[in-house]
């Protein structure tokens, strides 16, 4: 276990396989569809989603491509969020957002995106409105899910990855400069006017952002050789830094939900920080780990990827709340994410 501290900003945590290409349908002891996010490699197109069932460790491959054949899923898969009955692909370097029945997985269609724009992350907020962030333009694109139309975009300054909706408004990380340059920065923008209300200062490089423990917490990659990421606690009311843990490494992901009083950090393998005591960080494993996810229900693994060599299929691994590897299975290529499917919509 080893201590790490807090510099305190304003106030510190108050608020504290089994492996088929078959894609039939989940069975077993839940109902619940884990469904598993594989990025593929750039370039290639041969992104795709698995459905893994937690009960029965089956794990189902190329689900996407099986059930709207001969179509493929696209280039890069970056992210993926459920709204209703329908789950949106982000598909980066396809430039669109594939839109699937989240029961079927058949595609209902997709939401196109033009020019430099570079879809990375989605958040939804209210009248079926989305918002979209982008690595390669200064803008986030609001989306009508209704139309699945781009209808327009305001400007935050930077390229942005992770993008939070709550407290009635939106929370984007500005990640990248036009010159390639490390940006910093979450911008505030109120999606009813499509303005920047305020910019929260953060240090280099914020890049993906999760709720927990009432707070948004954002990790920061730094910037490149300088070993300076970092966790940043934002209050979404206040929209003041409440915390900043100092890592004395790069980072290149964050997990973490309302309802666990931990998060994880991908940095130099996986640490988890307990959010009731700063000084309790553990280091689960120093193994290179491409993506790590927790779930928003009472499962209490932690889940991370190994991307291997972007090639061969990767392994998803599977960590219980001590740190012990209970199990491994092959997914597709760079697997990334896991989420669960909620049917009740």
């Amino acid at each position: 276990m080893t201590p790490t501290k807090f510099i305190l900003i304003v106030t510190l945590l108050a608020m504290a396989a089994g492996c088929t290409d078959n894609p039939g349908s989940i069975s077993g002891e839940t109902d619940a569809t884990y469904l598993i996010l594989n990025e593929g490699a750039f370039g290639q197109s041969n992104a795709s989603i698995s459905t893994f069932n937690p009960a029965t460790r089956e794990l189902q491959n190329n689900v996407f491509a099986s059930r709207n054949a001969p179509r493929v899923l696209g280039d890069v898969l970056q992210s993926a969020i459920q709204h209703e009955n329908r789950l949106y692909l982000v598909v980066n370097n396809s430039k669109k957002i594939e839109v699937v029945d989240s029961e079927t997985f058949i595609s209902q269609g997709s939401v196109n995106f033009s020019g430099a724009a570079s879809p990375r992350y989605m958040a939804v907020a209210e009248n079926n409105q989305a918002f979209v962030t982008s690595l390669f333009t200064d803008f986030v694109y609001q989306v009508d899910l209704s139309t699945r139309q781009v209808v327009d975009s305001v400007n935050v300054g930077a390229g942005s990855e992770g993008i939070v909706y709550t407290a009635g408004k939106l929370f984007v990380a500005r990640n990248l400069n036009a010159d390639f340059s490390t940006a910093s920065g979450v911008a505030v923008v109120d999606p009813a006017t499509l303005q920047v209300e305020m910019e929260i200062p953060t240090g280099p490089g914020p890049q993906q952002m999760t709720m927990a423990a009432g707070s948004l917490w954002l990790n920061e990659t730094g910037t490149w050789g300088d070993d300076n990421g970092a966790l940043v606690q934002i209050n979404p009311s206040t929209r003041v830094v409440a915390g900043r843990l100092e890592l004395g490494a790069g980072t290149s992901g964050i997990a973490g939900n309302e309802t666990r009083q931990e998060l994880y950090l991908i940095s130099n393998g996986i640490l988890k920080i307990n959010l009731n005591d700063s000084n309790d960080t553990t280091r689960v494993t120093n193994r290179n780990i491409y993506g790590i996810s927790v779930l928003d229900n009472d499962d209490d693994y932690l889940y991370a990827f190994d991307a291997k060599n972007f090639a061969q299929s990767g392994t998803m691994l599977m960590y219980d709340g001590d740190g012990t590897l209970k199990d491994s299975l092959q997914a597709g290529i760079a697997p990334k994410h896991i989420m669960v499917l909620n049917q009740d919509n």
